[in-house]
């Protein structure tokens, strides 16, 4: 990165150290892929019924599997990103990023999640008279990654297709 890049950056930085609050969202991805993991195997020792069997027939606990999904992705996200934010390398692709995070958690109803992204985005980076949609795009396509946001998007629209999907038929 050059140094005009670095210091054009640490310029629509708020806070450089608020870096911490991604590792917060790592932490509660593993978090909560574990409790979908608990809650399924307690359910499957109270009732007597193999663990196939619970997650087949109980369309609630295949919604759970689908936020864990999500935790996952949110977890290498997050574990790539780390590096690359506190070098201020990548910085509107990291916002994007970000901001994919909390849009999907809060779809998805991973609240814990969503909020800590929203946290780190309003504790890390600056947004009056720094942003702009058009201009964050077009500085993702100048660091090559329009690609990867893309992705990343679809990847997250599904998750939470299939979430809404399923939790409307859990509600019927």
């Amino acid at each position: 990165m050059k140094k005009h890049e670095y210091i054009v950056n640490k310029n629509k930085c708020k806070n450089p150290n608020a870096v911490k609050f991604i590792r917060y969202i790592q932490i509660a991805s593993i978090i909560v892929v574990l409790l979908v993991l608990l809650y399924t195997a307690l359910m499957s020792l109270i009732t007597h019924v193999d663990f196939a069997t619970i997650i087949s027939e109980n369309a609630s606990i295949t919604c759970g599997f689908i936020l864990a999904m999500q935790a996952i992705v949110t977890f290498y996200v997050t574990k790539n990103m780390r590096k690359e934010v506190s070098d201020l390398e990548n910085f509107e692709t990291n916002r994007f990023r970000l901001l994919m995070i909390a849009i999907s958690s809060f779809a998805t109803v991973n609240y814990i999640i969503g909020i800590l992204s929203v946290i780190a985005l309003v504790k890390f980076y600056k947004w009056k008279g720094s942003f702009s949609l058009s201009d964050m795009f077009t500085e993702i396509k100048r660091e090559s990654h329009l690609n990867d946001s893309i992705l990343l998007f679809i990847v997250y629209l599904l998750l939470c297709t299939l979430q809404w999907i399923i939790g409307s038929m859990v509600i019927r």
